[in-house]
């Protein structure tokens, strides 16, 4: 494929992503859960064009959400920070091997989770409560490892059942 019609998809796929984005904003009841929906296109372009355009993507869709609706907006933080790198570092991260790609995942998820609590506390001056930390750290990690499963097999499908039927389109 072209490196035009690469482009084309990608900038596309990256507009859609920043209106996904801005509609969380909007409705904040689903803001977490764009955040996750969006980092598909990521994963998406990794797997069509490779880990450089799945990069730019992100850049792009972090970088405009950013921009357009704020920084004050937590489905774009969510994603800038949390599940929008996270397909690329996922594919990198299962090099590893299957034990030490887990242990470097939870490493590096409990070391943004702890940085965006430090951040949150000190700009919302949360009060210091022991409990909270521990069920934050709990719910983060058992929202990043089934979202990580799901991911799995999510690319799983794709690969199986829906790349023939939309390779064409893609040449």
């Amino acid at each position: 494929m072209k490196k035009t019609k690469k482009l084309v998809i990608c900038a596309i796929l990256s507009s859609i992503g920043v209106a996904l984005i801005l509609l969380g904003t909007f409705l904040q009841f689903i803001d977490v859960s764009v955040a996750f929906i969006v980092a598909l296109i990521p994963l998406f372009c990794l797997a069509e064009f490779g880990i450089g355009w799945s990069i730019g993507v992100y850049l792009v869709i972090s970088i405009l959400s950013i921009l357009i609706v704020g920084p004050e907006s937590f489905a774009a933080f969510c994603f800038a920070f949390f599940t929008g790198l996270w397909p690329a570092l996922k594919y990198l991260f299962e090099k590893l091997g299957k034990v030490w790609s887990w242990v470097v995942k939870m490493v590096y998820i409990n070391v943004m989770f702890v940085i965006s609590y430090l951040v949150f506390a000190y700009i919302l001056q949360l009060p210091d409560v022991l409990w909270q930390k521990i069920l934050y750290l709990v719910l983060g990690n058992l929202v990043f490892v089934l979202a990580d499963i799901m991911y799995t097999r999510l690319m799983k499908l794709y690969f199986f059942n829906v790349r023939d039927k939309i390779s064409r389109f893609l040449k």
